[in-house]
């Protein structure tokens, strides 16, 4: 059994209209310390696997074919036995 995070992220090119509004309220927060804000989404899955690969197969095949819109979001795999 493994578990597989999914970080899904917008590419930098894309304009994202939340995290604008996230930036505008931490500068007026007085935040100046933060210096950038990127938004995503995260799926976490128990998959039932024989192997790490296996588990990181069908993470990448989930991603690629139901959770990301590669026009504008890239993502990365964590995966971890459980």
């Amino acid at each position: 059994m493994f578990l597989v995070t999914i970080n899904v992220r917008y590419l930098q090119s894309v304009v994202n209209p939340e995290e604008e509004v996230l930036s505008e309220t931490v500068v007026k927060m007085g935040m100046s310390a933060v210096q950038s804000v990127k938004v995503g989404r995260t799926y976490t899955l128990r998959i039932a696997a024989d192997s790490k690969q296996d588990a990181e197969n069908t993470g990448k095949e989930l991603a690629e074919k139901l959770l990301v819109n590669k026009a504008m979001e890239t993502y990365s795999l964590n995966i971890e036995e459980a």
